[in-house]
C-alpha cells in the first residue's frame, strides 16, 4: 500500500478557510506566516518612520530594534514605542555590549511613559490572526502614506 503524499501547506489557500475548519498544524502554520508578515510590515514602517539610527544618526543598514525583545515580550511586539530604527552597529551594541545607552535614550525621550511600556511588556498577550492582519494593514498603510 502506498503512503499518501504529504500535502504542502499554503498560507493563501488556508487563509480562505474558516479557522474552525483548520487542523492544529494548519492553524499554527497560518499563525506563523501571519506573524512573519506583520513583523515585516512593522519593521518596514519603523525604519521609514525614523529614517536614521536613533542613537548615531546613520542611515546605513537600518534595522528595527526592540527595547523589549519581541519573543520574550509579545504584548509589546508591535508597539511603536517599543521599536526604533538602528544601524547594524548600534543594534549589535545595544543587544550585546552596552544596552545602557539605549535605555538612557528611551528614558530621556519618553520619561515616565517608558516605565508604562516596561509594565505592559510584562503582561501576557495572545494575538489572534485577525489582530495581526489588522496591524499589518495599519503599518503598510502608514508606510505608504
Amino acid at each position: 500500500m502506498l503512503a499518501k503524499p504529504k500535502r504542502k501547506l499554503n498560507a493563501r489557500s488556508l487563509a480562505k478557510r474558516d479557522e474552525s475548519e483548520l487542523t492544529q498544524k494548519e492553524y499554527k502554520y497560518l499563525f506563523r506566516k501571519q506573524k512573519e508578515r506583520t513583523d515585516a510590515a512593522f519593521s518596514k514602517y519603523i525604519r521609514a518612520r525614523d529614517g536614521a539610527c536613533v542613537l548615531c544618526g546613520s542611515s546605513e543598514a537600518l534595522q528595527c530594534s526592540h527595547v523589549f525583545t519581541k519573543n520574550a515580550h509579545g504584548s509589546v511586539r508591535w508597539d511603536e514605542m517599543n521599536a526604533h530604527a538602528m544601524c547594524a552597529a548600534c543594534h549589535t551594541k545595544h543587544h550585546r555590549s552596552d544596552p545602557g545607552a539605549y535605555l538612557e535614550w528611551m528614558i530621556e525621550r519618553y520619561g515616565e511613559a517608558y516605565f508604562e511600556l516596561r509594565r505592559r511588556a510584562n503582561e501576557y498577550k495572545k494575538w489572534t490572526i485577525e489582530e495581526m492582519k489588522a496591524l499589518e494593514a495599519k503599518f503598510l498603510e502608514a508606510y505608504d502614506a
